[in-house]
């Protein structure tokens, strides 16, 4: 009699510190909200180059760094999450032009983005982004300064800024609550310009962004709490039902003990 209740008891505690380490585990990804400073000088769309078809000699090339991807399952963020991205601080298009703060966003399945062949002899296709995925309203990107080549992403989205487009669409809003679709793993972010090679962003307050200067950031953070997963559901199932049997062993215990 004793060996069997030594049993449940064993396997009633396994069942609890099991199901506590699956929700400790849930927990191990990145907390949000989070704050990701954003390089004013990198763009997932198409940048302007030297077109050296171009007679005479063309006007100087836009060279910009690749945006890197942030990476959603950092962060516990799945498909079917709400999330609100806010935009913040500023950058400025170049050293004689005020502050400018448009940023963009596109949810992706890969972390990816297709290079630019060189030389540049035909016009560059804008979707650089191979895993696109269409998500909130369509933000249209203008084309690039010098030759005018499409940049557009039909999936990107504005995360936020306050300006007056190229298509006379007023934009007034610092932030985004949007859902996350279904195969995303990925969210690329980048300043909204038409030319990134004289962009800066020399603002030293940057509110903990990060030491290295610049305050133009996106804050990430939940719009409302996740679902939770049937696994989970069904492991909380186990683990209560583990609590239940050890009451209820308890009290029978204290039964046995009563009329013996």
């Amino acid at each position: 009699m004793k060996s069997n209740l030594l049993i449940k008891c064993i396997l009633s505690q396994f069942i609890i510190v099991t199901f506590l380490f699956l929700i400790i585990g849930s927990s191990w990804a990145l907390s949000l909200p989070v704050t990701i400073k954003i390089d004013s000088l990198q763009t997932y769309l198409v940048p302007d180059v030297n077109d050296v078809s171009s007679i005479p000699l063309p006007p100087p090339s836009d060279i910009a760094d690749d945006s890197p991807a942030i990476d959603l399952s950092l962060y516990n963020i799945n498909p079917g999450d709400s999330i609100r991205l806010e935009r913040l601080g500023d950058f400025r298009l170049n050293a004689g032009l005020p502050e400018f703060d448009g940023m963009i966003g596109v949810f992706s399945s890969s972390n990816s983005i297709s290079g630019i062949p060189s030389p540049i002899v035909t016009p560059l296709d804008p979707n650089r982004v191979g895993g696109a995925l269409e998500a909130g309203v369509d933000f249209v990107t203008e084309p690039t300064q010098w030759f005018l080549n499409p940049t557009d992403i039909s999936e990107d989205f504005l995360i936020g800024g306050n300006f007056t487009n190229f298509n006379g669409n007023v934009w007034a809003h610092d932030e985004i609550t949007i859902t996350v679709p279904t195969a995303a793993q990925y969210l690329f972010v980048a300043a909204f310009d038409n030319r990134y090679l004289d962009n800066s962003d020399d603002d030293f307050d940057d509110g903990g962004v990060g030491s290295g200067g610049g305050d133009f950031a996106v804050r990430i953070s939940m719009a409302s709490e996740p679902i939770p997963e049937p696994a989970t559901i069904a492991l909380l199932g186990i683990g209560l039902a583990g609590l239940a049997g050890v009451g209820a062993r308890r009290k029978w215990k204290k039964k046995v003990l009563d009329n013996s």
